[in-house]
């Protein structure tokens, strides 16, 4: 029995929990119709043209990506060598867009732990906090007999969960509901239709569903060796810092780790693997007494893809699934 692109994308979800990407992560169904059924499905770490071109000469309904497409609004999609040009070519071909990233990053199993197993570390622990898209809860008193029609309303324009229903004096109960934060006005406009004139508070909230790197022991004890160690299972390693430092605690973040930094030092790492460092990010580390290796983006991401292709199969049980990760991404040669 076929899926419907969005049956697979909630087992998809059961697997890789979207409610766990970082707030600025445009996760999930970037391009497709959720209706549409699924038949063959390709994963890859990025959507370059080579991947482009290999949807369209063998036709896929479904490509999974690492990394999404789209990072930024866009007010046009025209053809061309882009990323707006490469999603006009998939919607041309009749192929959806699935992005797991930093969802993908956090779970148990996904890129920061595959990192940190082809690295070698043991007594592993997350670092560095991720937080989910911002949230508001909005807490409103309201007489008893009124509860049901303001909940009501609010639901209908855009509140979630009901987090406390009911009563705080006789007269006067308070309703309180979470809404995502780009809501909160159209929750008030509701709210104030309903009564006059509300008394209401609103709280904006945050909070860590995961962490986007992992802390560990590695085999090696000195700086040398660590980076030697990276260099051959990676593929690439620069290094700044004392090269026969004593190294103890290694962190490591896939991708681009520059903004942990601080969380690293006060995590215990007296180095740090990852990707994308600029100069002052590797002097900032420094003159925290933090060692740095610097493998590259895409490397460091790379041992997770495995994994990525494992949980599209499980995802799509009876789905042909296409494996185009060996199709690398990295501009540098």
């Amino acid at each position: 029995m076929s899926l419907s692109i969005g049956e697979f994308l909630h087992a998809l979800h059961g697997i890789v929990p979207a409610h766990a990407a970082a707030d600025w992560d445009p996760g999930g169904l970037q391009i497709g119709d959720p209706d549409s059924t699924v038949s063959r499905v390709a994963v890859c770490h990025e959507i370059t043209e080579k991947v482009v071109a290999g949807v369209e000469s063998d036709r896929v309904d479904v490509v999974v990506t690492y990394h999404p497409l789209l990072f930024r609004p866009q007010n046009r999609l025209t053809a061309g060598k882009s990323p707006a040009g490469r999603a006009f070519r998939l919607i041309r071909a009749g192929c959806a867009v699935v992005v797991a990233h930093t969802a993908f990053d956090v779970m148990t199993g996904g890129t920061a732990d595959a990192l940190a197993s082809a690295l070698g570390l043991s007594n592993v622990r997350p670092f560095a906090d991720v937080h989910p898209p911002g949230s508001s809860r909005i807490r409103v008193a309201v007489p008893d007999d009124r509860a049901e029609a303001v909940l009501a309303a609010m639901t209908a324009a855009g509140a979630g969960e009901v987090v406390r229903p009911m009563a705080c004096r006789p007269e006067e109960g308070t309703v309180e509901v979470a809404t995502e934060r780009n809501r909160v006005d159209a929750v008030l406009a509701a709210l104030a239709g309903t009564i006059r004139t509300p008394t209401f508070e609103v709280v904006d909230t945050t909070s860590t569903l995961g962490h986007i790197g992992r802390i560990g022991t590695p085999l090696e004890d000195d700086l040398d060796s660590l980076a030697a160690a990276v260099e051959e299972r990676l593929g690439a390693a620069r290094v700044a810092g004392d090269r026969d430092s004593r190294i103890g605690r290694v962190a490591v973040v896939p991708g681009s780790g520059g903004s942990f930094i601080g969380q690293a030092v006060a995590s215990g790492a007296d180095a740090i693997v990852t990707g994308d460092l600029s100069h002052h990010t590797i002097v900032e580390a420094r003159d925290r007494g933090l060692a740095v290796i610097d493998a590259g983006h895409a490397p460091t991401e790379r041992p997770g893809m495995v994994a990525l292709v494992a949980a599209v199969t499980a995802a799509g049980p009876g789905t042909e699934v296409v494996d185009l990760t060996g199709l690398d991404p990295t501009p540098w040669r």
